[in-house]
C-alpha cells in the first residue's frame, strides 16, 4: 500500500482515534535499533517485468507482453481475477495505455513517471492538467492546468556547469 489514510500518532493513547490524513507510507517500515529500515530499490522486479511487457509488445509479441504484465498484477493483487486479456491491449495505444497505468501504480513515488512519459511522448498531454489536494467532504481533488512544452523533455543545464567548460557545453533549447 503505498498511501494510508488514516494516522494516529505514535504516542497517543490507545482509545484515541486515528484520524484522515493521508501520508506515504510506502516507504515506512518498522525497523530495529541502529538501522534505515530503508532499502532503496536500485532495480525492482517489478520495473523490469513491465519494461520487458514493452519490449515484447513492440517486438509483436503481445502474449508474452500480457505475461509479463499480468505477472505483475497477480503478486499485486493476490490472484488472477484481475488480469488484462489480449481483447483489453488489442491496440498498440490501448496497450501503452495499461502499461503506463500500471508503472504509475507499481513504481508510485520512485522517480520513474517523468521519464516513462517522456521516453513514450506523453508528458505533454498527460501533464496538461493534474489532480491534487483531494477532499475528503466531497471526494473530489482539485484539477490544476499546467503548461507543459516540448522543450522541457530536457533539463536546463546549470550555469555553473557551462561556465566550467566554455563553449563545451550549450544550454538545451527553450532556457
Amino acid at each position: 500500500m503505498t498511501i494510508t489514510e488514516y494516522w494516529k500518532s505514535p504516542g497517543s493513547p490507545a482509545a484515541e482515534p486515528a484520524i484522515w490524513y493521508p501520508y506515504v507510507s510506502k516507504f515506512a517500515v518498522p525497523h530495529p535499533p541502529n538501522s534505515s529500515g530503508l532499502d532503496i530499490p536500485v532495480m525492482r522486479y517489478a520495473d523490469m517485468l513491465l519494461l520487458q511487457a514493452e519490449v515484447q509488445y513492440r517486438l509483436h509479441q503481445p502474449e508474452a507482453a500480457l505475461g509479463a504484465l499480468d505477472q505483475v498484477r497477480e503478486r499485486a493483487f493476490g490472484s488472477t481475477s484481475e488480469n488484462y486479456s489480449l481483447n483489453d491491449i488489442a491496440t498498440a495505444e490501448s496497450f501503452m495505455d495499461k502499461l503506463l497505468d500500471e508503472r504509475q501504480i507499481e513504481l508510485a513515488l520512485e522517480n520513474e513517471r517523468w521519464f516513462d512519459l517522456v521516453r513514450t511522448d506523453r508528458f505533454i498531454t498527460e501533464l496538461k492538467q493534474v489532480e491534487r489536494y483531494y477532499n475528503i467532504t466531497d471526494q473530489e481533488a482539485q484539477v490544476v492546468a499546467l503548461n507543459p512544452q516540448p522543450h522541457h523533455r530536457l533539463f536546463p543545464i546549470p550555469q555553473h556547469q557551462m561556465e566550467l567548460a566554455p563553449g563545451v557545453l550549450v544550454q538545451n533549447e527553450g532556457y
